[in-house]
């Protein structure tokens, strides 16, 4: 009897309409929240676990690992020091071109000074350039005037 109405009952029990718990009802009301529960899922889901390994495996797995973590070490041990090197050799070129510039600073101060003279010289010579060409116009003017005399300037 127990085993002919059990499947009779299941099939009822299928067939009724469930009744929603109060959080499937929020969720019906508020559908964000779904997507949000579903953005934030706890992590303790069950994951497969992987059958045992034989300790010796496991040993040399362990051992491979650590070997590889050993030249990945000394990798970045050999390009740490490398890139010290590089800049030992740059900070001592920036201490020669220091050096170097502060010898230049008393140049430099040279350099400003004799260019100062010469611009003022410069200016001399432009102002005696005019006063030459002027002189020489009022020359060629007074000879022109006396040898000709042109009458109707009434001197």
């Amino acid at each position: 009897k127990n085993q002919t109405t059990l499947p009779k009952r299941l099939n009822r029990a299928k067939r009724r309409p469930q009744r929603k718990t109060m959080s499937q009802q929020h969720q019906q009301k508020h559908p964000t929240i779904i997507k949000r529960n579903q953005l934030f899922k706890p992590s303790n889901q069950k994951r497969k676990k992987k059958p045992p390994k034989h300790p010796i495996n496991e040993a040399k797995n362990i051992t491979d690992t650590l070997l590889r973590t050993k030249s990945l070490m000394r990798q970045q041990l050999e390009q740490t020091h490398a890139v010290t090197e590089v800049i030992q050799n740059d900070g001592s070129l920036l201490n020669e071109t220091k050096t170097e510039h502060l010898g230049l600073g008393g140049v430099v101060a040279g350099a400003k000074g004799a260019l100062s003279s010469l611009k003022a010289q410069d200016n001399r010579e432009v102002v005696l350039f005019y006063a030459a060409v002027g002189f020489y116009a009022l020359v060629a003017f007074y000879v022109v005037w006396t040898r000709i005399r042109i009458p109707f300037f009434l001197w």
